[in-house]
């Protein structure tokens, strides 16, 4: 027992919990987990658009490597998250391909806003 009457293991479980909640509230800024989902999908349909030289339909998309015509050549998804503003941003990792064959791997974060229209945008602050 502590001088204040509380136990080590009252004191540890405290703390376990506290890192919990905030954990908990730390992450997607209390989004629920159908509208990031929702966000990753219309990024996914977004990147296999560019991928296959195809124009998006039903979404709107910008990113200055799609608007210097580079090729997406690959991409991986690495995750979905909010902010606690509820900002919604997908970070990826892509392969490009410019007009002389160079490849390069760079990562980007996109922001998504669903409603009405999605709307995909390459967010450079990330």
């Amino acid at each position: 027992m502590t001088q204040s009457g509380w136990s080590e293991s009252r004191i540890g479980l405290l703390v376990v919990l506290s890192l919990g909640l905030l954990t908990l509230a730390g992450c997607g800024g209390g989004v629920p987990k159908e509208k990031l989902d929702a966000a990753q999908q219309a990024v996914t349909k977004a990147l296999d658009a560019w991928k296959k030289n195809e124009k998006p339909v039903g979404y709107m998309f910008t990113d200055p490597a799609h608007a210097k015509r580079q090729k997406l050549m690959d991409y991986q998804i690495l995750r979905t998250e909010a902010d606690r503003e509820g900002v919604i941003r997908t970070f990826v990792k892509l392969t490009l391909q410019d007009a002389r064959g160079k490849q390069a791997t760079p990562q980007a974060a996109y922001m998504v806003k669903l409603e009405p229209t999605p709307v995909i945008s390459n967010d450079p602050m990330f």
